[in-house]
């Protein structure tokens, strides 16, 4: 189970998994802004209702992007400007990087005063799960226009963040071209689905003089050639008095280094997870040590404990013993398209993914199958409180030497995305809360003593069963040696 991560998922990851030192931190709140990540698009919050999972293609992203980039042998541009650009080419891939000298000039603030082109049916929203961003409610594309002072593009550039120095493949690169004084860098990407003709466009311009960036990013079925750089040539930008203060070398390396770190960590836990965190059907699962009571919270996740009481694999679920309010996405629009006359899941297609990277090359066509999950939650305490309930079905391979490492695909059908991402469950017996579209459907309100039994069902690859568990506790996002209930025993 993996998904394709976008340089704003990199950019969420890396600000919830990160610390970014306190005096670059407003400018990259301001840029969040822009980019519509506040308020929580990382992490489910909902009063005491927190989730936050990592996810490995994040970092394996960079990485590989760094390795990809260093391969191409990108050598220092001499800084003729305060901001240079240079795009390079090597082995079937294109590298954009940039560079920023703050010994130069000083870093003001930017504003983006006028977007004088909107593609059609493209519009702003202000507040929302959208909020600044533009969205084509018929199409489902959106629009971000993105601006980067010259404190905030050395700030990346220097980190090793992906949001500029950016490697795509040699065909995405469309050219450089020049627009009201300013090189820009065109980019166009196809989906990677094969049931979607989404075509991403990436447009970056680059004030050489002002050192900043404007980013623009358009999605669209069908998308015509060109809007970007539409909106790219309409836009406005007011260089503000105000200035902004470059990070310090120190600030610089801290995070170099705590990334780094982090990343090693991350690694190394994801390749070998210990067989004491493998369970069977039937034994009782609480929580792991690392998961500490915290007393200034009115319910605490380490109070519960789970039974998986039984576990079957069927082909497809009647309507009249599991009916479709049940679902979790909605059932006439979302599930009904994946599904044969019969009831089965019809077949779809998905990428291997290896050491975190897509073999695009080598599509494989999979039959789903139906994980029944039956699960007593209990809630140890005495007094009541609201816990994430569900389980995440994750995929392992036995390394045969008492560990495990993570198996991942990357879903090729858009479409089974309503079933099969996240490893979330697409069916769910109790459901407490349902409003605002079931965003917090994975959560149930126990008393003191209770104990709830709930029905699950998710999706497994038929030829995935065998390496498919059910992982518990995995709420935090800060480790990988959570508990796993093995489905077929």
């Amino acid at each position: 189970m993996s998904r394709n991560f976008s340089q704003e998922d990199v950019e969420r990851i890396l600000k919830n998994d990160t610390e970014i030192p306190a005096s670059v931190d407003q400018r990259i709140q301001d840029t969040y802004q822009k980019l519509g990540l506040t308020g929580g698009s990382a992490a489910h919050t909902a009063g005491r209702r927190t989730v936050k999972r990592r996810s490995r293609k994040a970092w394996v992203s960079i990485a590989a992007a760094a390795v990809i980039v260093a391969g191409l042998s990108i050598t220092a541009v001499a800084a003729t400007h305060f901001l240079s650009v240079k795009v390079t080419e090597e082995d079937g891939k294109v590298a954009q990087k940039v560079t920023v000298d703050p010994t130069a000039k000083e870093a003001h603030k930017i504003e983006i005063s006028n977007v004088g082109y909107i593609p059609e049916g493209y519009v702003y929203h202000e507040d929302g799960p959208r909020a600044g961003k533009y969205h084509n409610d018929a199409t489902g594309g959106g629009m971000t226009i993105v601006p980067f002072d010259a404190a905030a593009v050395y700030w990346y550039t220097s980190v090793g963040n992906p949001m500029l120095d950016i490697v795509k493949d040699k065909d995405a690169f469309v050219g450089t071209t020049e627009t009201n004084g300013m090189t820009v860098n065109i980019f166009q990407d196809d989906t990677i689905y094969t049931d979607d003709s989404t075509v991403m466009q990436n447009v970056y311009l680059f004030n050489e003089e002002e050192g900043y960036v404007i980013w623009v990013h358009v999605s669209g079925p069908d998308l015509p050639d060109g809007e970007a750089m539409k909106v790219a040539e309409s836009i406005e930008v007011k260089v503000l008095d105000e200035t902004v203060t470059y990070a310090s070398d120190e600030e610089i390396q801290e995070e170099i280094s705590k990334s780094e770190t982090d990343k090693a960590v991350q690694e190394a836990a994801l390749s070998s997870i210990d067989s004491s965190c493998i369970y069977s059907v039937g034994d009782t699962v609480s929580a792991p040590e690392y998961m500490d009571s915290d007393p200034d919270r009115s319910t605490n996740m380490t109070d519960v404990q789970y039974t998986v009481k039984d576990i079957q694999i069927a082909d497809s679920l009647p309507l009249d013993q599991y009916p479709k309010e049940n679902y979790v996405p909605d059932y006439d629009s979302e599930i009904v398209p994946l599904l044969n006359e019969d009831g089965t899941f019809k077949t779809h297609d998905r990428y291997p993914v290896i050491d975190g990277v897509i073999l695009k090359g080598d599509i494989e066509s999979a039959q789903p199958k139906v994980v029944l999950a039956t699960v007593d939650i209990t809630n140890t305490a005495d007094s009541g409180g609201e816990f994430y309930i569900a389980p995440q079905l994750t995929l392992l391979n036995d390394t045969g030497d008492g560990s495990y490492s993570l198996l991942e695909y990357q879903e090729a059908t858009s479409a089974y995305y309503a079933v099969g991402v996240d490893g979330s469950p697409f069916y769910q017996s109790v459901q407490q809360f349902t409003e605002n579209s079931k965003k917090d459907v994975y959560y149930a309100y126990l008393k003191g003593g209770e104990t709830l039994e709930c029905t699950f069902a998710f999706v497994v690859d038929e030829d995935n069963i065998d390496n498919a568990y059910l992982g518990f506790f995995n709420t935090d996002g800060s480790h990988y040696d959570y508990p796993r209930v093995k489905i077929a025993e």
